[in-house]
């Protein structure tokens, strides 16, 4: 079953690429006179001359795998799928070269909107790649040490602890709900975990046992679970106005601490979020310097002009006669 699964799963990217195409823009003429263009045997050829060459396909064949994340994995855990997944890659490389033929035969290639949209795509694309290689020029380095710091000053974040977390504590909680607050405070008066469970017997309240309540409990009202979560003290009795419109008198029994994972089981991950953090911030200061360097001037007053409403700014239709 799982292998038919991941067949379907490759048919199924394939038939994406060929919906949403690849990156692989130009003409037949360009790609002839591209620098060190790709050679090899001719898998298809057009008007006598060569259109598509094994090495032309191996590159777009790695650009596809390159951009599918799993795609690698999926493939190498189905290896007798591959010869399929390289056939209907291929056939969906010819019919953009083919589109790509047409368009240009045509003359479609020559229409304002097709070069204007060809340019914006291009454009965008040196854009990546110049930032990819600006990027890679100013690499930066993590060391252990910064690792363990970020570690331990970052795992008790309430951003960052779900990464960290390997068996979440909160406060272990009991509640009695009210339909008014002035009858959770009569019977919340003088309460403690130790004598709420009694009181509530005599008083004939039902008790709801909450378990172990955390940020991440589900199934509770949101605001009881906020309450509980900033209480400062357990065990202790508080008093707490639910999203569902009740009064909740709970008793706070115990406070169990988060078991986080080692930062040698999370190391990996810490070091790849210290390096990206501190990438940023370095790119920053770079890209600071480059302006300066290059002499660049903002127009930030553009940016603090009121946006008029959509009203404002459509046209006015000419009235009918």
């Amino acid at each position: 079953m799982d292998k038919i699964m991941n067949k379907g799963k490759i048919v199924l990217i394939c038939t994406s690429l060929l919906l949403l195409s690849s990156c692989w823009f130009g003409s037949k003429d360009s790609q002839e006179n591209a620098v060190d263009a790709p050679v090899g045997e001719i898998l298809a050829s057009m008007d006598g001359h060569s259109l598509i060459t094994v090495g032309q396909f191996n590159d777009y064949y790695n650009q596809v795998i390159e951009s599918q994340p799993g795609l690698k994995d999926l493939i190498a855990k189905n290896p007798n799928e591959v010869s399929g997944f390289k056939a209907r890659l291929f056939e969906n490389m010819l019919t953009e070269e083919l589109a790509v033929a047409w368009t240009n035969k045509e003359g479609k290639h020559n229409d304002k909107d097709y070069q204007q949209a060809r340019n914006n795509l291009l454009r965008m694309t040196e854009r990546t790649l110049a930032m990819k290689v600006f990027s890679e020029a100013h690499k930066v380095t993590v060391s252990e040490a910064d690792a363990k710091k970020f570690y331990d000053q970052n795992k008790t974040s309430p951003y960052l602890a779900h990464l960290f977390v390997a068996k979440a504590g909160g406060k272990k909680a009991r509640a009695v709900s009210f339909g008014t607050a002035a009858a959770a405070q009569v019977f919340g008066k003088g309460l403690t975990p130790a004598s709420f469970a009694k009181k509530a017997k005599d008083s004939k309240f039902k008790i709801e046992d909450l378990g172990i309540v955390s940020v991440q409990s589900r199934g509770i009202d949101p605001s009881l679970v906020l309450g509980i979560v900033r209480a400062k003290k357990a065990p202790a009795v508080i008093a707490v106005q639910g999203k569902d419109g009740k009064f909740y008198v709970v008793a706070l029994d115990q406070k169990i601490d988060d078991i986080f994972r080692s930062f040698k089981d999370v190391k990996d991950l810490v070091v790849e979020l210290v390096t990206n953090d501190k990438t940023q911030k370095h790119l920053a200061q770079e890209l600071g310097k480059l302006k300066k360097k290059y002499n660049i001037s903002l127009n930030e007053k553009f940016f603090k002009k009121p946006v008029a409403p959509a009203s404002a700014q459509a046209p006015k239709k000419a009235a009918s006669k």
